[in-house]
């Protein structure tokens, strides 16, 4: 909320009313905290813009507005261009979660995102504390070949041990691509691997 108040020159008492308005009226804005923390508790809140309209307009035309108003378009396109892969990365990776949320939400009553103060992430994390599962997915929004795509899923299992209360004899780490090359020798070796046209109905 500081960061918010700082960028935004508003105060952050003042804030609420603001945020009331764009995420119970007008359904722009989420506010979302990492899967494994107490929503009454935790202090690690983001707010993220839903709309993806409102998503690229804050990215892309709102920092160059008063160049985008004198009709001076190429150094947004530019940016565009320059930053597209980093931009579509995060809206691949909701509708992936979408999908994964129907598929495995039986079996991981719990599904979301998880990041501590430091950096670390996960992009998706699935709990089931009763039973004490845990599923850990990373998501690329490229396609992979089979060395990049083992080293990805190395690394999220090293951040895995960041999360307090995993087991690991009841830990699965996948990964999600628009392709992957090589996913029998992953699957082999016990990862859990999708491209895309498999989550898609």
């Amino acid at each position: 909320m500081s960061e918010i108040s700082d960028m935004t020159h508003v105060s952050s008492n003042s804030l609420s009313s603001y945020f009331y308005d764009l995420i119970d009226l007008l359904g722009v804005v989420e506010h979302r905290i990492p899967v494994t923390d107490n929503p009454n508790k935790s202090k690690r809140g983001r707010y993220f813009l839903k709309d993806n309209f409102f998503r690229f307009y804050g990215r892309f035309v709102y920092p160059m507005y008063s160049q985008y108003m004198a009709g001076n378009y190429s150094p947004m396109m530019e940016k565009v261009r320059k930053e597209w892969q980093s931009y579509t990365g995060k809206i691949f990776e909701d509708i992936v979660r979408e999908l994964l949320v129907e598929k495995m939400i039986s079996d991981y009553p719990e599904i979301g995102s998880w990041w501590n103060r430091k950096g670390d992430e996960i992009d998706i994390l699935g709990v089931d504390h009763q039973e004490g599962k845990v599923l850990a997915i990373e998501v690329k929004n490229k396609e992979l070949g089979e060395s990049e795509a083992r080293e990805i899923l190395e690394l999220t299992l090293d951040k895995t041990k960041l999360v307090r209360g995993i087991s690991d004899p009841k830990l699965k780490v996948g990964i999600v691509a628009r392709k992957v090359k090589g996913k029998e020798h992953l699957e082999g070796d016990g990862f859990l691997v999708w491209g895309l046209e498999e989550l898609i109905p």
